[in-house]
């Protein structure tokens, strides 16, 4: 999973560790698959230790109170081209919020991929503060190979 968010006037794009997925994919009846990630909070990774630090701080992550973030797949529908919309509780920081995933799944050299793209804000989850500097909107790329 990588993450992009603007703070002062750059784009900043960090990735978090080794996520714990638990999938079951229903190719016949994708409406019964079953999706569910977990992530290490305190395995966030920018490229900056300082930075990575201070994000793991109350203020942000929080990461000794909330050490995991949760995805969790409620609905599944099909769209046309191999497209799906996951519907999903995010659990970030204590706070859950239903978002929409829309995501591409295919078949690549005997292995299942999953790509989606979803945006966030971050006030919504009690990530940071209001800033002029930092922009309230993360994008959130996912990536996912796995065996069928």
């Amino acid at each position: 999973m990588v993450f992009k968010i603007k703070n002062a006037g750059l784009e900043v794009e960090g990735t978090f560790e080794k996520p714990k997925v638990e999938l079951y994919w229903d190719t016949k009846n994708v409406e019964n698959s079953k999706i569910f990630a977990a992530l290490n909070a305190n395995s966030i990774n920018t490229g900056i230790a300082m930075r990575d630090n201070h994000l793991r701080k109350e203020e942000y992550f929080d990461v000794k109170k909330y050490p995991l973030i949760e995805m969790n797949l409620i609905k599944l529908s099909q769209k046309d081209g191999g497209q799906f919309v996951g519907s999903f509780k995010l659990t970030l920081k204590g706070n859950t919020r239903q978002v929409e995933l829309p995501f591409k799944a295919f078949n690549t050299n005997g292995m299942y991929e999953f790509k989606g793209e979803l945006s966030i804000n971050r006030l919504d989850y009690n990530i940071g503060d209001k800033s002029w500097m930092m922009s309230n909107d993360v994008k959130i790329q996912i990536n996912l190979v796995a065996k069928p």
